[in-house]
């Protein structure tokens, strides 16, 4: 065997140690996660104060960053690990969720009846009050970063949930330059939030009842410093983009570093 063959041997064998190794991590860290019910991702009491919930919500925003940071090192390894990405998605969904108790309030899954007659499709527009609250991102809230609240909004109530009308756009000069063309009709309307559903009319009618609670909720104004939301949504924002800065990591260097210089000075206490 040549020099060659001999180094794609090792590097072939280290990428599958380098898999385990990380399918094992994540395994092991779901699987522990889900057998100790972490303090992190238990729903928020109401009776906790502010400053109890503001450190449980960062440790469930440090438990985020750090499943998502596996979940990236394990695509390296695409459908090697089927069950491993499926334990860590579902932990992720579940964790996420948790995240978005807001004041401990969790959501409760749709209780549907038993399917009934034929599909049909529903549609309800929900009016978004810009007149009132010119100033406020009603946008920005409804869609949250990269679009999760609304996705996530979208699997809790099994409704589509889309911005539509005047300023529902980023692009405010493709917006006006698409004003009144085929298929943009809905800029010519105000500001909205359309729902559809499609299912058996009588499971349709409580999925869109849920998803229109739900979106009227996110249409109340919250003062500036004082929307819990907009937190954990800047919050999810950072982890996604990498910037978050885990607290437990932080607690870890801070702890290191002050051994080192207590090494270094002994008449450190």
């Amino acid at each position: 065997m040549s020099v060659c063959e001999n180094k794609t041997v090792v590097q072939q064998q280290l990428q599958q140690q380098a898999a385990a190794a990380v399918a094992a991590a994540a395994a092991a860290a779901v699987a522990q996660q889900q057998q100790q019910q972490p303090t992190q991702v238990v729903p928020q009491p109401q009776h906790m104060t502010p400053q109890q919930q503001q450190q449980s919500t960062q440790s469930i925003a440090d438990y985020l960053a750090q499943l998502l940071k596996d979940r990236k090192q394990l695509a390296a390894f695409p459908n090697v690990f089927t069950h491993v990405e499926r334990l860590l998605d579902e932990e992720i969904a579940r964790v996420r969720a948790s995240l978005f108790q807001i004041n401990g309030v969790k959501k409760e899954p749709l209780t549907l009846p038993e399917p009934e007659g034929a599909m049909v499709t529903l549609n309800e527009k929900v009016y978004v009050p810009v007149r009132e609250h010119p100033d406020f991102n009603f946008v920005g809230r409804i869609l949250g970063p990269r679009g999760m609240t609304a996705k996530q909004l979208e699997q809790e109530t099994g409704c589509k949930i889309m911005v539509r009308g005047k300023g529902s756009m980023r692009d405010k000069k493709k917006e006006d330059a698409n004003r009144g063309k085929p298929n943009w009709e809905h800029l010519s309307d105000d500001l909205h939030v359309l729902i559809t559903v499609e299912d058996t009319e009588n499971r349709a009618k409580v999925k869109l009842a849920q998803a229109v609670a739900e979106v009227q909720k996110l249409l109340v104004p919250q003062a500036e410093g004082e929307d819990e939301l907009k937190k954990r949504q800047l919050m999810e924002l950072a982890i996604i983009n990498g910037t978050y800065r885990d607290t437990t990591a932080k607690s870890v260097a801070e702890k290191r570093n002050f051994r080192l210089i207590s090494t270094a000075n002994p008449s450190i206490d």
